[in-house]
């Protein structure tokens, strides 16, 4: 694939955005002939070299600059802490962004990044510079760093810039972009972005100004967790000797179908079916009403002054039911889990001039020196 442009003799680099969560990495760009790409895979990491399947060393096993190894897997007991405040400055992260590059077919092309960092790690609170521009630099200076892929599959990642965004700001640009007509210049909006082991809530007012936010640990794995002890109390209702033997995957999919069993439309499947679908929706409750507790929280326990509500996130696929009794108002998306990703990936193109001047400035100070 070559995506690389040339304008004025400049060399115009793909722009990438990535959101590279705790639980997902969602990508998103578009090549030389307007063709969109978008994706998505688990964060699951490991410090170490994985075999490949059929013997040897795994095609997502990684060496960084600093001569550590890392695999990308799509599951490990064994996995990076994603959720950890120093997994966005990681080698971890970096080598999830460049496998994710890679695997995109981007990897060996000029890539502008676009990136997220969770609102509460790119604000600092109460300080005299409310934007945290030490960890936004050792972000980008994380990502800008080597990595080599031990089996030579795929190129050396070549990020030539990146820009990070606070994760509300991307979500309310995308859904304000679906519908202008409806989001008014003036307005205060709670942006809630419910994600596998996070939850990221901001209040964005008028001209993107963040007015107050909060993250917490209220992902939708506090709902797969409650279901899986629901299940276990009603193990002998359902006929179910160990649920151990139920993977995440599993789980995920049995909280989706609201059964354990085969999702075959036969009489013979359907009637072979075990409804959990009160212990799904007991499940759901016990989550919405954490995220309904924080969310009361960080607007001083008064919602009337809110515009609506933005509910974004793969969670939101899950409670969108029962989100509608949050407010009024509550706009989730399609495919809500890719609201972040589309919504940085606008805002890169908006500001693609300036980027691409960015870009030919830093190559034309490195020639000099």
């Amino acid at each position: 694939m070559s995506n690389t442009k040339k304008a004025n003799n400049k060399v115009v680099p793909i722009f990438v955005a990535v959101d590279d969560g705790s639980g997902n990495v969602e990508h998103r760009f578009v090549d030389k002939s307007g063709e969109v790409f978008e994706g998505k895979t688990p964060s699951c990491v490991v410090p170490r070299v994985l075999p490949s399947i059929g013997g040897g060393v795994s095609d997502h096993a990684w060496k960084t600059e600093e001569g550590h190894s890392f695999s990308v897997t799509n599951s490990s007991p064994d996995a990076y802490d994603t959720c950890s405040k120093d997994y966005q400055l990681s080698e971890a992260n970096r080598v999830l962004v460049h496998n994710t590059l890679a695997v995109a077919g981007v990897g060996g092309l000029p890539v502008f990044l676009g990136v997220t960092l969770p609102t509460e790690q790119f604000y600092t609170r109460g300080a005299d510079d409310l934007v945290n521009k030490a960890r936004i630099e050792a972000k980008k200076a994380n990502l800008m760093k080597g990595s080599k892929n031990l089996n030579g599959v795929y190129p050396t990642p070549n990020v030539v810039g990146v820009t990070v965004y606070p994760e509300a700001i991307p979500a309310y640009v995308y859904c304000s972009t679906l519908n202008p007509e409806v989001y008014p210049e003036q307005h205060k909006t709670l942006v809630i972005d419910l994600g596998r082991f996070t939850c990221d809530m901001a209040i964005i007012t008028t001209n993107y100004n963040v007015e107050d936010y909060l993250t917490t640990e209220h992902g939708v794995q506090v709902l797969a967790e409650k279901f899986k002890v629901l299940l276990q109390q009603n193990a002998h209702k359902h006929d179910i000797s160990d649920i151990s033997a139920f993977s995440s995957t599993d789980i995920d999919g049995i909280i989706t179908r609201g059964y354990i069993g085969s999702s075959l439309e036969t009489e013979g499947a359907i009637a072979a079916r075990k409804d959990v679908s009160e212990e799904v929706q007991a499940a759901k409750a016990h989550l919405n009403e954490l995220i309904i507790n924080d969310a009361r929280r960080l607007v001083r326990g008064d919602f009337s002054m809110l515009t609506r509500i933005v509910f974004v996130g793969g969670g939101a696929n899950w409670l969108k039911e029962l989100s509608t009794k949050w407010h009024h108002t509550v706009d989730i998306p399609e495919d809500p889990e890719m609201a972040i990703v589309r919504g940085t990936h606008m805002m890169l193109e908006q500001a693609s001039g300036k980027l691409v001047e960015q870009v030919t400035t830093m190559a034309d100070e490195s020639v000099e020196a």
